[in-house]
């Protein structure tokens, strides 16, 4: 079996652009940043081609009522995939919110 380390690096890369992206968006520096604390939903929509992408995803700090919007664009802006964050924030035990309807 052989062992790159170049796929560490990058991963590595990967996973620090994202932390800075949560961290900017939440207003959290290094040392306060727990992804933990994380609540997350994603936004889905349908392509032209009828496919399914994140068209955005919403974040905050556990307990805190507003959400902070990231766009698709803000999220590859930073060089990840939008599966790379989804796999980022379930692997570090984020909460994922989902919605659900009131039928009173």
């Amino acid at each position: 079996m052989d062992f790159d380390i170049t796929d560490d690096i990058f991963r590595d890369i990967i996973q620090g652009s994202i932390e800075k992206l949560l961290q900017d968006t939440l207003g959290k520096d290094e040392d306060d940043y727990d992804p933990e604390e994380i609540e997350y939903q994603p936004v889905w929509t349908l392509c032209e081609e009828g496919e399914k992408f994140l068209k955005y995803l919403s974040v905050r700090l556990a307990g805190c009522i507003p959400f902070q919007t990231i766009s698709n664009r803000e999220i590859l802006d930073t060089g990840a995939t939008c599966a790379e964050v989804i796999n980022y924030l379930t692997h570090k035990k984020s909460i994922k919110i989902t919605p659900t309807l009131n039928r009173e």
